[in-house]
């Protein structure tokens, strides 16, 4: 029967901790990965736009979709379609994000765009950045 002296148990577990403290971190970061990058990745979303993505994260979790679509037309315009009608200025950012929490009627026809008066200005003006930076895609 073979006898393991502690102080080569110990021996073996200095290496052990050697090889995942100093070894494997080298390894990666001779290749090209950061251990603590590695730890730290969270999964992201492909970005969408040139835009904050909390504008699209905005308009996702809100009502927006029910009156509007990227492509098509539903109650509203579709999304593609006002991105092509205005420039991202800083103009007319103020007045899209100005028009989702008032609301509006005319500029697209007849059909009232409802109010969304619980919105934010900076959430508005990030909605509004989002959607007018889709045709710079």
């Amino acid at each position: 029967m073979h006898h393991i002296s502690l102080h080569h148990s110990i021996k073996r577990l200095h290496s052990v901790s050697i090889m995942i403290r100093i070894i494997f971190p080298l390894i990666l970061f001779v290749q090209g990965i950061s251990f603590t990058v590695l730890a730290q990745q969270k999964p992201t979303a492909p970005k969408q736009s040139v835009a904050k993505p909390d504008g699209a994260k905005l308009i996702a979790n809100s009502d927006c979709f029910a009156c509007h679509d990227m492509k098509d037309k539903k109650v509203g315009p579709p999304y593609l379609e006002i991105a092509k009608k205005y420039t991202l200025t800083p103009q007319n950012i103020d007045n899209l994000s100005n028009k989702i929490i008032k609301g509006g009627k005319g500029v697209w026809g007849e059909i009232p765009m409802s109010p969304h008066p619980s919105l934010k200005k900076e959430e508005a003006s990030g909605m509004a950045k989002y959607i007018i930076g889709l045709d710079s895609k």
